[in-house]
């Protein structure tokens, strides 16, 4: 995995096209300039709407429904049609980054950590794919956690060394991360 520096890395070129228009151009992105090794693939999800639907989950006061656009599972999992219960992290992407989809992230982090494997600890990333990559993930102290990265380079330096090192500790990439599953969120809840 090479270092990119804003020379090699250049910013995803956005048109006048809907996101969803631009899906075959952003997923050439992410695999040509976002590495992943581990048999790991950025896949994409935007038509499946209800990826992360959650019914009458007893740690919830509430259902979700929805999906996100691209999700980073293993090479098998898709062909095993198993994408939900593997996920290691989401990416929303967005033209324009505002405060609704920062909400619409921690929603879907949350969703896809409540359905994934008992021993994997989901992140979730939102990003321009430009200058504005934001990642998050439930901290051990029952809080949602964030780190947003100061430019393009940095954040794919961290997200290929986050997915590098599919384990729990998020501290050889971002200081003090320290991430846990969202079930620890809820105190004894049978």
């Amino acid at each position: 995995n090479s270092i990119h520096d804003s020379v090699s890395l250049p910013a995803f070129e956005w048109t006048d096209k809907s996101e969803m228009g631009h899906k075959e151009e952003y997923m050439e992105w992410l695999r040509k300039y976002v590495p992943l090794g581990n048999h790991l693939i950025w896949h994409d999800v935007g038509g499946n709407h209800g990826l992360l639907n959650i019914s009458g989950d007893h740690r919830l006061p509430f259902n979700i429904r929805g999906g996100t656009d691209v999700v980073v599972v293993g090479e098998n999992d898709v062909s095993n049609n198993l994408i939900q219960e593997n996920i290691y992290a989401i990416l929303e992407i967005k033209k324009y980054v505002e405060r609704k989809n920062v909400m619409q992230t921690i929603l879907e982090l949350i969703a896809a950590d409540l359905t994934t494997i008992d021993t994997r600890i989901v992140f979730g990333i939102l990003s321009d794919l430009r200058d504005d990559w934001r990642i998050f993930w439930c901290g051990s102290d029952r809080k949602i956690k964030f780190w947003k990265a100061q430019n393009r380079a940095i954040a794919v330096q961290t997200l290929i060394k986050l997915l590098g090192n599919t384990g729990t500790n998020l501290e050889s990439a971002i200081p003090a991360a320290e991430r846990v599953k969202i079930d620890t969120f809820f105190d004894n809840v049978d």
